[in-house]
């Protein structure tokens, strides 16, 4: 009676064996969580689809093993039938050998026992002696039973060594069947077992990927995100330069809209690589600015005809 795959192997695979296969179709992954894409695009376009190729490529690799395992078997089988054959042929062949050897004996016996029979009645002068007759009858007899029991325990043998030799073949095939049963359930389990691999990987990674976006940072319950407050560049700790953005105190707002020939009337000193900065009380305000040491260069071109260049202060001074 034909076996359902699913009896032998579990759930998930259907069939009649050992013709099986395995199913574990994947989960699509719910994405109704997730609110309306911000460009208006499908979610889906971040979910790559299943791609069957491995599992079609294990599919493939089983079948070709069980197939290899069944031509073995076969091959195996067919010389455990054909050794099984030449054993029966040759037990058959004994037994033979045995019957004849016990009949050519029975043939001599009987001969002998008909001579000592006559040699008996020409001895005694009595033709017909009903002695003699006896005893050539009683020496038959012991023949002929001795030939019976010879042919009985012969048989006995033969229809022995018929059925240990049956029974050997017969625990044979059966080992190999069940070996042959048990190698494709491997087969088919590993199969199961990488298909249902395949399958929960990919859920995993697609549901990896929704969590990604879920912690991505975006609102998704469709509220407008607060508005972080905007700080002052004072209240930052910065100056305000002409165009609006902030710099250090201690910089220069050069390319954010300064001139930088005004660093005077900002109450600053201009260095050589024209930036204005604060003079303090270090020996060389402009060391990281283009100043050497202690001195500092006058602007290209020099200072305006009522100016002069003040090296401690770094700047072009009214000529009193």
């Amino acid at each position: 009676m034909p076996q359902q795959c699913s009896d032998l192997l579990g759930e998930g695979y259907t069939g009649v064996w050992p013709a099986c296969t395995y199913n574990h179709d994947p989960e699509e992954i719910d994405l109704t969580r997730l609110p309306e894409h911000p460009s208006g695009e499908d979610w889906s376009m971040y979910f790559d689809a299943y791609d069957p190729t491995k599992q079609e490529m294990a599919e493939r690799d089983a079948v070709t093993d069980i197939s290899q395992l069944q031509d073995i078997w076969s091959l195996q089988s067919g010389q455990l039938g054909e050794a099984w054959e030449l054993q029966k042929g040759q037990i058959g062949e004994n037994w033979g050998l045995k019957r004849g050897e016990l009949g050519w004996g029975a043939g001599l016996g009987l001969k002998e026992a008909r001579r000592t029979g006559i040699g008996a009645k020409r001895k005694s002068g009595m033709a017909f002696s009903g002695t003699a007759e006896e005893m050539q009858r009683l020496a038959e007899s012991n023949v002929m039973g001795n030939y019976e029991r010879g042919l009985k325990a012969g048989k006995t043998a033969y229809e022995q060594a018929l059925e240990s030799g049956q029974m050997g073949y017969d625990q044979a095939l059966a080992t190999g069947e069940l070996g042959l049963t048990q190698g494709i359930t491997d087969i088919y389990q590993q199969l199961g077992q990488d298909i249902y691999g395949y399958v929960e990987d990919w859920e995993d990674y697609q549901r990896d990927t929704r969590n990604m976006l879920y912690g991505s940072g975006l609102d998704w319950n469709n509220e407008e995100e607060e508005q972080q407050p905007t700080l002052t560049c004072d209240q930052q700790g910065m100056q305000t330069c002409p165009d609006g953005t902030c710099a250090p105190y201690d910089g220069s707002c050069a390319g954010q809209g300064q001139d930088p020939d005004a660093c005077p009337t900002l109450g600053q000193i201009r260095c050589p690589d024209g930036t204005c900065v604060w003079g303090d009380d270090s020996p060389n305000p402009c060391e990281n600015h283009g100043g050497s040491g202690s001195n500092c260069e006058p602007p290209a071109g020099g200072c305006a005809g009522d100016e002069y260049w003040n090296p401690n202060t770094c700047t072009c001074e009214w000529i009193p």
